[in-house]
């Protein structure tokens, strides 16, 4: 039985959803999910280069999942790299692959990831 923090958790993914949500394909290596709802959200990554004194900014597409319905053939699977996202808006497909770090929790009793990605097509 869920702790009453999962079950937050998860309402709140949920009602995230309703606003904002996106049907998306989570796949790897030629197998995909069923299609699952996400939340689309951006992460910036910063790293100071002393050698030439600057600091590298990075940004992330991110997609917010509900652990639990990430799965490929009824097995449950974390982010990996490499893997990708297929968003459809307006009849465009836009295909998205997960970088490094693959994922971080997007709650602090891990019902939510955040999947970090890169847009590739």
């Amino acid at each position: 039985m869920p702790l009453p923090l999962e079950r937050a958790a998860t309402a709140l993914q949920k009602a995230m959803a309703k606003v904002s949500g996106a049907t998306v394909i989570y796949s790897r290596a030629g197998q995909s999910t069923e299609p699952i709802t996400a939340v689309r959200a951006r992460s910036t990554f910063e790293s100071d280069d002393e050698a030439a004194g600057a600091r590298i900014e990075a940004r992330s597409q991110d997609f917010i999942v509900i652990a639990a319905e990430l799965q490929i053939n009824n097995q449950t699977i974390v982010p990996l790299e490499g893997d990708t996202i297929a968003w459809t808006c307006d009849g465009v497909t836009e295909t998205y692959e997960v970088m490094v770090p693959p994922y971080s929790p997007s709650d602090s009793v891990g019902v939510r990831l955040r999947i970090h990605t890169k847009r590739v097509s």
